[in-house]
């Protein structure tokens, strides 16, 4: 009898275990059913100049690199610029330069985002270099990826032209595609010309225009839409326009750009983030329900563990049966 009973509990544990496997849920960019579209069917919601932290006039988001990867952002641009002592900056125009902002050295930053994907090894991130003053090789990009430990996570193509799903690239821990508008290098095949693969429109719009779908530049299949209002500065630039900063990130003004470019967005580029509903915006025209998911969402691998806490205490109960019984 005893014999018997300990069978049908172990047959009974067997099933419960692999009909949990076949039901987990498995999680990309926060959404179950992203794993299984590839790379540039999936759109991505992007800071503009992501470091530009700050209350400096220069700055561009209110919310540091850290807190926008929590959030959901998953597309970061950063300017890189030669420091006096050799290593790469993050700079807003110029560097040792009191009217702007330097972020520091961008090992600083790349460290931040590994960091992050170790917690979080089932989300996809895509990099935006803007080789601001052309000054920056690559091999110097390559060392601070390597000292920082993102290189472990780069992703190099292998069709021209084919991306693989988020989930497959997850598999193979390539969870980070970077792109360079300057200076790409075949010796480092992870770092990616923009404009081969990215189509983009101009980053200037000032708030008394319309939108402007125009191609400024790249000839890619990946579309980059900017989605921002600046109010010009003299003869010194452009800000963002942060009195209508919620209306241009609601998701009427997002949809309103969109709607009138008539093209499949892969990245939306923000000022300001926080104001607006960029990340929900993508979400939409990723197909899912940003409100039901984001409960739920993956921080720090909480899903996962979740999961794998399940599986643990059926192994348990599977070990104690033949102890015991």
């Amino acid at each position: 009898m005893t014999y018997i009973i300990k069978n049908i509990i172990y047959y009974t544990l067997f099933i419960q275990f692999f009909t949990l496997l076949i039901k987990a849920q498995r999680y990309c960019n926060g959404y179950e059913n992203l794993c299984y579209k590839t790379y540039d069917d999936v759109v991505y919601p992007t800071t503009h100049n992501s470091y530009a932290v700050g209350k400096s006039y220069s700055s561009n988001q209110q919310l540091p690199i850290a807190q926008q990867l929590m959030d959901g952002i998953r597309g970061l641009m950063l300017d890189i610029f030669p420091y006096d002592d050799g290593s790469v900056h993050l700079c807003h125009t110029k560097c040792n330069d009191p009217l702007y902002l330097d972020a520091g050295d961008v090992i600083d930053t790349l460290s931040l985002i590994a960091s992050f994907l170790e917690q979080n090894p089932n989300e996809i991130i895509t990099l935006f270099f803007e080789n601001f003053s052309g000054n920056v090789p690559a091999y110097l990009v390559n060392d601070a990826f390597t000292r920082s430990g993102l290189i472990n996570y780069v992703f190099t193509p292998t069709i021209p032209g084919q991306w693989p799903t988020l989930g497959e690239m997850i598999d193979t821990h390539q969870n980070v595609v970077v792109f360079t508008d300057k200076l790409f290098d075949p010796a480092y095949p992870w770092y990616l010309s923009l404009d081969q693969y990215v189509s983009y429109t101009n980053y200037v719009s000032l708030s008394n225009e319309y939108w402007n779908c125009d191609v400024k530049g790249g000839s890619g299949s990946l579309f980059l839409l900017y989605h921002m209002k600046h109010v010009q500065v003299l003869d010194y630039g452009y800000l963002p326009d942060s009195t209508i900063i919620d209306k241009t990130n609601s998701i009427n003004g997002i949809n309103e750009q969109t709607q009138f470019c008539e093209r499949k967005v892969n990245y939306i580029a923000v000022d300001y983030y926080n104001h607006g509903d960029v990340i929900a915006f993508a979400a939409g025209l990723n197909g899912e329900d940003y409100k039901a998911v984001k409960k739920s969402k993956l921080v720090s691998g909480v899903q996962d563990i979740t999961k794998y806490n399940k599986y643990i205490n059926l192994v348990f109960l599977f070990i104690l049966s033949f102890l015991f019984i």
